[in-house]
């Protein structure tokens, strides 16, 4: 497996630098906004030329259609660091309208097998973003089978994003 952090966190600072210095104050109504879609496809095309580029053609070729709705097979996601104390791991059904909840019964995340989705700030598309966590869906989590298939969301300095190939591990 290869590391995928530092690629992850330059294409989160770009597109940081590129809301809140350009766009935010452009976007009144994000039902009719022709600024908020020019961002939204900037944004894809960030993703597809800093982090898939820099994997390699057969990962940028993939041209990830679903951008920001599902989850990305080659990029793994595990509970690895603690920012702040104990890694603060949120949960929640993959719905349109995402609930997320603490799980307190869980007390290890180290298991946790995830994909990636989305960089993600609770005040996206408002203001100033700062983008600190990754959402992921679980795809396998020994010992909480039923958390398999949700969505889960954690600090990205508390995750450790890696890229396995469509065959395994690279």
């Amino acid at each position: 497996m290869s590391d995928a952090n530092a690629l992850l966190k330059e294409y989160r600072d770009t597109v940081r630098d590129l809301w809140n210095n350009h766009f935010s104050e452009r976007v009144d109504e994000l039902e009719r906004c022709g600024a908020l879609d020019d961002f939204e496809e900037i944004d894809r095309h960030l993703f597809n030329g800093i982090v898939l580029a820099s994997l390699g053609d057969v990962y940028w070729k993939s041209k990830i259609s679903s951008f920001r709705q599902s989850a990305i097979s080659f990029l793994r996601v595990a509970v690895v660091g603690v920012s702040d104390g104990e890694p603060e791991v949120l949960v929640a059904k993959p719905e349109p309208s995402r609930h997320w909840v603490t799980r307190v019964d869980v007390q290890d995340w180290s298991p946790l097998v995830a994909e990636f989705v989305e960089i993600f700030d609770w005040g996206m598309y408002r203001e100033k973003v700062e983008y600190p966590y990754c959402v992921a869906k679980i795809v396998k989590f020994p010992g909480h089978d039923e958390l398999i298939g949700w969505l889960c969301l954690l600090k990205i300095d508390d995750a450790q994003i890696s890229v396995v190939s469509l065959d395994g591990p690279i």
